[in-house]
Formats: structure tokens, sequence, C-alpha cells
């Protein structure tokens, strides 16, 4: 995807929403609330239409998809996780 965003930023951009919610809202970190969590990784992916006419879908598949979907499934509220290369 050329239209990748910077680890970084993402990061940034992640951490204003949380903060705006808990500001408005107070229920990012009340459990019995909102679960919102946030996930960055960073490699080669493909994106497209995909499914036959009758159904056609936009997706993105990768393994930066695979491995950030697997991180926030593991992730409690209000957490952003990323993977090795985001990190650095």
């Amino acid at each position: 995807l050329q239209e990748s965003a910077e680890p970084k930023r993402a990061y940034e951009t992640a951490d204003k929403l949380f903060k705006l919610i808990n500001e408005k809202h107070g229920t990012l970190t009340d459990e019995s609330k909102l679960g919102l969590a946030v996930s960055i990784a960073v490699g080669e992916a493909s994106k497209g239409t995909f499914g036959p006419l009758e159904r056609r879908e936009f997706d993105v598949y990768g393994g930066p998809i695979e491995r950030a979907r697997a991180l926030v499934s593991g992730a409690g509220s209000a957490e952003i996780l990323m993977d090795e290369a985001a990190f650095r």
C-alpha cells in the first residue's frame, strides 16, 4: 500500500482519539462501557475489491493485517499495541 501512514503518526492519532473519548464520555477505562483498542503493524499488504459481481467487497490482506488483528485481540481497553517493526 503506497498510502500507508507512519507508525509514530498512527500512534499519536490513536492516543488523541482515546483522550478525546475519555474527556467527552469517560468510557475507555470503565470496563462496563466501551472497550476500544488499537493495533499498529507495518509491512507489505494488498488492497482491492474482491468477490463475485453480486457481492463485491473492498478489503486489505497481508502479514501486517494478520499481526494487527492478533495484537488487538489480546489488548485491553484503551491500549495501543504495535508490532516490532512499527515500534522501531
